[in-house]
């Protein structure tokens, strides 16, 4: 009642010749007054932090009750805010409980804003581990952008990676593949789902093009990079542990140490471990272990 109430005072401003900007003003000020006593209202119910009481922001439908059209102003703002949320967070506890809601908001009132899917979507997977809100918002954003390749490339990577269902997977990349500006890589990808090593690999693309997104964001970079030298250790350990056996098929035994396998013709190279160390094989097991720089 309140917010229909506002909203017809709006109206009629507008309607007697109130300029534009002034009733932008007035709508946005009403807005963060409204989010002022439901934070206050909140906390003096139980201790809230900022950044926690986005949790508690109507949903994107109410808002757009008080926005007069200026949807993607409020967007715009709610959208700032949340970086700058997310932010304090990945500086202190890492709680993202709350992040969800005001990405939902955001595409509510602009459901355009091509820049919220494919961030937050990220975001909500890596950062707040929340795959199934993460995929709820791709789809999301396949419905309102459809010519987005890497909302599907996304999805495409969840689905394997994290649900294991690389029927899903390969359907969505198979559409990521077929709209323009996808990289050459892509449509390889499909049939690397099914290779035993596809799932790594695809892995180390996904995080390879999600790192070149956050350019401007070096802490953010470096948590990737961390993850992407994590599974080239793991896909270099699955190629060692495979020519071990290759090797034991042929002599009877593992190899006393890795050296062994470029001596009996098995590879070619070691690999270089990403961050300066190596690699050892336990010869009575086979398994093959790291030794970081």
């Amino acid at each position: 009642m309140f917010t229909l109430s506002i909203n017809h005072i709006f109206s009629s401003l507008w309607n007697n010749g109130f300029h534009k900007k002034v009733v932008i003003l007035i709508s946005i000020a009403v807005l963060l007054c409204a989010i002022y006593f439901v934070q206050k209202q909140i906390s003096s119910e139980e201790r809230v932090t900022l950044t926690e009481s986005l949790l508690y922001f109507p949903s994107g439908e109410h808002i757009r009750l008080a926005t007069l059209g200026f949807d993607a102003v409020i967007a715009d703002l709610l959208w700032a805010r949340t970086v700058v949320s997310f932010g304090e967070q990945f500086q202190t506890d890492k709680n993202y409980k709350w992040l969800y809601h005001p990405l939902d908001i955001i595409t509510t009132l602009d459901p355009y804003f091509e820049e919220v899917y494919m961030y937050g979507g990220i975001l909500l997977a890596m950062a707040a581990k929340q795959v199934d809100e993460s995929i709820v918002l791709l789809e999301k954003g396949i419905k309102n952008c459809p010519e987005n390749w890497r909302l599907y490339f996304y999805l495409g990577f969840y689905y394997t990676y994290y649900k294991n269902d690389n029927a899903k997977a390969s359907m969505y990349l198979k559409e990521a593949a077929s709209l323009p500006g996808h990289p050459d890589y892509l449509p390889r990808l499909v049939g690397l789902l099914y290779a035993k090593l596809g799932k790594i690999d695809f892995a180390i693309e996904y995080l390879q093009e999600t790192y070149k997104l956050f350019e401007k964001d070096k802490k953010m970079q470096a948590v990737i990079d961390a993850q992407i030298k994590e599974l080239v250790v793991e896909r270099h350990k699955m190629v060692l542990k495979d020519a071990a056996e290759v090797y034991k098929r042929a002599h009877g035994k593992y190899p006393g140490k890795l050296e062994d396998l470029i001596t009996a013709g098995v590879i070619n190279a070691i690999p270089v471990e990403p961050d300066g160390g190596q690699y050892v094989i336990e010869p009575q097991t086979g398994e093959i272990k790291r030794h970081s720089g």
